[in-house]
Order: structure tokens, then C-alpha cells, then sequence
């Protein structure tokens, strides 16, 4: 009886429990080697020299710009990286729901798809988000530590194809130290 009760207290306390998801492996991309490269002391990534590289605010590391796609258009596609310095150490799990829930309250933004990766034995989530006014978003948030990198790439919606398949490679270079 004693290990019954045992058996059944494990099994409920591991049944009730949060567990972390499993992250998908997905292989490394191939970068060519004229593509410049942006090295920090905790992070590093390659971009493309028709992509223009510009310092951040005092919230954004930096912006890379695309060329303009449109003589007529104003807005550029972009990839950009926030570091949020927390004050607690923290799931991943636990941070990537709580900043879709932030943005899904605060900016009326729906979540079109939030998954995790493994890619050169880095995890990290990826979360598509559907602005309104045609902007599609897609992020890249890796965590070490008390430190989230929130990577960005901003794009037309009606831009799908070379802009987004280049700033999604731009992103999956990035790596954390």
C-alpha cells in the first residue's frame, strides 16, 4: 500500500507539472562566404552587403535594412535585436508566453505561430506575428541566462518570397556567446 500511494503521488506530481517543450533540430543554413559579419561580445551574425547595417536606440542593438523594393515605397524590410536584461532568470517557456500574452494585450496582434528549434546546438523560439496595415513579423528569441535576445524581422506582407527567405537566413546566423 505504502508504495502504491508512493507510485500514485509520483505520477500525479509529474502529470501536474509544466514540462518544457521539445525543441525541433533543424539544420544549420548555409551562409555565403561574401556575406558581411557583425561579431559582439555576446552575440554575432552574417548579413548580406546589399543589406544595410545601422546602430540601434537606446532599446534596439542595431537594424539592418533591406534594399528598397518599391521606387514608390517608404517603409524598408528589416531584421533588428532587442537584449532584455531580466531581472529574474527564467524559463524560455515561460518568458515566450508571457511576451506573446504582453503583445497579444497590449497591441491587439494575433500570434500566427510559435515554435521551438534547435539549430548549431542553439535553441530558441520562433513566433510569427500578423501586424495590422500588411506588416508581418517574425522573431527569433534566444535566452542565456537573465538575458533574452529578441530578434526581429519586419516585412510587407505582400513581400513573401526573397526579402523574407533572405531575413529569415540573416536570423537563423544569429548566435549568442
Amino acid at each position: 500500500m505504502k508504495y502504491l500511494l508512493t507510485g500514485l503521488l509520483l505520477f500525479l506530481t509529474c502529470s501536474c507539472s509544466q514540462k518544457e517543450k521539445k525543441a525541433e533540430t533543424r539544420p544549420a543554413p548555409v551562409i555565403p562566404a561574401e556575406w558581411l559579419y557583425l561579431d559582439n561580445d555576446n552575440f554575432s551574425i552574417r548579413y548580406p552587403q546589399t543589406w544595410e547595417l545601422q546602430n540601434g536606440n537606446e532599446s534596439i542593438e542595431f537594424y539592418l535594412f533591406s534594399y528598397l523594393t518599391s521606387p514608390v515605397g517608404t517603409f524598408r524590410d528589416n531584421v533588428n535585436l532587442v537584449i532584455e536584461n531580466l531581472l529574474t532568470e527564467m524559463s524560455p517557456d515561460k518568458y515566450v508566453a508571457l511576451s506573446v500574452k504582453n503583445i497579444r494585450d497590449k497591441f491587439n496582434i494575433s500570434v500566427a505561430d510559435k515554435r521551438k528549434y534547435t539549430v548549431g546546438g542553439q535553441t530558441y523560439y520562433l513566433v510569427k506575428l500578423k501586424w495590422k496595415d500588411g506588416i508581418d513579423l517574425i522573431q527569433h528569441i534566444h535566452m542565456k541566462g537573465k538575458t533574452a535576445y529578441i530578434l526581429s524581422l519586419s516585412y510587407e506582407s505582400d513581400e513573401k518570397g526573397s526579402i523574407q527567405t533572405e531575413g529569415e537566413k540573416i536570423m537563423a546566423s544569429f548566435k549568442v556567446k
